[in-house]
């Protein structure tokens, strides 16, 4: 990416004026989760499948009143914005919230033009969080994505990323016969 990408805080009526970012993706591949219950334990699997049919996503239309509409417990003010630019172009958006009783940031969104991708967006969003995290004393990033959203597991893992759980109900009561699992990534400041 060249030298004009800058990240700056947005303010949520500044992000009214800006054009949508859609949330979408397609994917061939997933992590495949598998749970095998026993009366003695319980194991869960996560292994790199390709598929024969990609998997397609498309979660919002990228207003910001829409996304926060998926965040409707968590207060506006509570909320950290974060623009990603080149040149005037806006291309990027992260928004998180801080998380006190675990001292941690939640990363609820990040997302980039689908023309922008792979030119290092992502990862500039993601190191002026980690910034903010390290500068203000909190021990970490969580995140949540979809074991089908493989692209996305890829680019938290290569950031350093550490998988740290799932959760097989939490989109509906079949989420696993779908293939359509929550994935927590956690992101360690400082190594602590």
């Amino acid at each position: 990416m060249s030298g004009d990408l800058r990240c700056e805080p947005l303010s949520i009526e500044q992000l009214r004026s800006l054009p949508p970012i859609v949330s979408e993706y397609t994917s061939d591949e997933i992590f495949r989760v598998d749970l095998i219950e026993r009366a003695d334990c319980v194991t869960w699997t996560l292994r790199a499948q390709r598929l024969t049919e990609p998997v397609r996503k498309v979660y919002d239309i990228g207003r910001i009143d829409h996304i926060l509409s998926s965040y409707s417990d968590v207060k506006e003010e509570n909320l950290h914005c974060l623009g990603a630019f080149v040149g005037d172009e806006y291309v990027g958006l992260a928004i998180w919230t801080e998380t006190s009783w675990n001292n941690s940031l939640w990363l609820m969104d990040i997302r980039t033009r689908r023309e922008n991708r792979g030119r290092g967006i992502g990862r500039a969003l993601l190191d002026y969080v980690a910034a903010v995290a390290r500068d203000d004393g909190w021990r970490g990033i969580l995140v949540e994505t979809q074991n089908n959203n493989y692209a996305a597991i890829r680019f938290y893992r290569r950031y350093g990323f550490q998988f740290s759980g799932l959760n097989h109900n939490l989109y509906s009561n079949d989420d696993l016969d779908r293939q359509d699992v929550a994935i927590y990534l956690y992101y360690s400041i400082n190594g602590e």
